[in-house]
């Protein structure tokens, strides 16, 4: 079996079912055998989160690739805007955003056609797997949930890049006659801050649209949350009307039952009393 055909087996290992992966592997694994097979073994069966955006990558690629894109255009638009260029944040933010909502929509898809509808907890652990990809290692074969990192991960640059070198202090002036110049109190002149202005401000206007953004997805977050959980409530009251109708219509049954038996047992009275006089009847005409 040459490697090419390995790894096409493997990507169809995570284009499975999830309660078939485990076996698939196993079997995948003592074919191959050797390293190989070793490595294969080794695979973790995905969590459901990390399944169904798997499925997104293999059944919705378009969703997927979008989602990329959009991360990307994000990310340069964040390095942009702190650069001090021209950046429409905003819009990239909104695409971003229209992107991560297409990809979930996609990868709850194959869960609710598998019969397992995502629960609140699953809900959110897709949310945070899709907001952090693109993830390292090849696409379709997360082995885990992922979370988006902290500032570094959300500006795609390190913290330390933003860092301008700090301004060497200007030594003191001497006077005409060699002596140092007397020293100014605090505040009285122009002190380094360790950064030029400009990119201060930069850094503080970029602070706050980190802090929008986080917010509002704060808000789409619990958004979804309470929808989820409207869902389950209304998906329970339901159940639990059905299961009402139901003992409703077992009771019913039942009574119609103790009314038929009450009605047979009446009518094996009767005959009895009839058969009882048929005898009676019978036994006077043979003494006569």
């Amino acid at each position: 079996m040459t490697g090419l055909d390995v790894e096409s087996d493997v990507d169809r290992l995570y284009q499975l079912p999830l309660a078939e992966f485990t076996a698939a592997r196993n079997e995948l694994a003592k074919r191959v055998g050797g390293t190989k097979g070793a490595e294969i073994r080794a695979l973790r069966r995905p969590p459901v989160a990390a399944w169904a955006v798997n499925q997104l990558y293999w059944r919705h690629r378009g969703a997927y690739d979008t989602l990329v894109a959009a991360a990307g255009r994000l990310r340069e638009a964040q390095e942009a805007a702190l650069g001090g260029g021209r950046a429409d944040l905003r819009e990239a933010d909104r695409a971003y955003d229209a992107a991560v909502k297409a990809a979930f929509d996609g990868a709850l898809a194959p869960l609710a056609e598998s019969g397992h509808p995502a629960s609140g907890a699953t809900r959110e652990a897709v949310m945070r797997t899709l907001r952090a990809l693109p993830a390292p290692g090849r696409p379709g074969r997360l082995q885990e949930e992922l979370s988006p990192g902290g500032f570094e991960a959300l500006a795609g640059i390190p913290l330390g890049a933003r860092q301008p070198p700090l301004r060497q202090p200007t030594p003191p002036a001497s006077t005409p006659e060699g002596r140092p110049a007397r020293r100014q109190p605090p505040g009285t002149r122009d002190e380094p801050t360790g950064r030029p202005p400009t990119e201060h401000r930069r850094e503080e206007i970029f602070e706050a649209t980190r802090a929008l953004r986080e917010a509002e997805r704060g808000v789409r977050s619990a958004e979804t949350a309470a929808a989820a959980a409207a869902n389950d409530l209304s998906r329970r009251e339901a159940e639990e009307a059905h299961a009402a109708e139901a003992l409703a219509e077992a009771r019913s049954r039942t009574a119609d039952a103790r009314h038929k038996v009450a009605d047979a047992r009446a009518e094996a009275r009767r005959a009895a009393t009839a058969l009882e006089r048929a005898r009676s009847h019978l036994d006077r005409l043979r003494t006569r």
